[in-house]
């Protein structure tokens, strides 16, 4: 079985400031050299596709699966009839990415997902408050706070702090 990509949470109440927070963080870790995914939690459910495009229609005529594909690029879309489980999202990634040739993620950081077993930090907002998840590490009150950050998740999972850049 393939090794897991190491996850790191961002939690918070909606319009706490996560995906401000997540955005500087990824640039501080592009910075020193790692290469980030990120998985974002939409509960409400989301659609990449527009009405009349290609895929959109491949999807409505009943592709389990539609993947879009460039020089440079790839998106897979899917449904399940069953949710998905974040941690089994982690493992699929790093082999989906080995069997593309394309180097997998040095670490995955998923936005939201309160209720995920992986270390984690919690974003306060002014006038927002939603519960820690069950491995929350501390509070983060803003993107200023991303260099620290970014050091809490090098030592959390285990990575030796490096100050390659984005091409390493």
């Amino acid at each position: 079985m393939p090794e897991a990509v190491p996850m790191f949470g961002v939690t918070g109440a909606s319009g706490s400031g996560k995906t401000t927070v997540l955005e500087a963080l990824v640039g501080v870790l592009r910075e020193r050299g790692w290469r980030v995914a990120v998985l974002k939690h939409t509960p409400g459910g989301f659609s990449l596709d527009r009405p009349g495009k290609d895929s959109w229609r491949f999807t409505r005529a009943g592709a389990g699966l539609v993947m879009l594909h460039s020089d440079r690029a790839l998106a897979v879309l899917g449904q399940t009839e069953d949710p998905l489980d974040p941690a089994r999202t982690a493992t699929a990634l790093a082999a989906f990415c080995r069997h593309l040739g394309v180097p997998p993620p040095d670490l995955l950081l998923v936005e939201g997902h309160h209720d995920l077993e992986v270390p984690s930090v919690h974003v306060e907002g002014p006038g927002l408050h939603r519960e820690p998840g069950p491995r929350c590490l501390g509070v983060v009150r803003g993107p200023q706070e991303a260099s620290r950050l970014a050091d809490l998740v090098e030592q959390t999972l285990g990575l030796a702090r490096r100050e390659g850049g984005p091409d390493r």
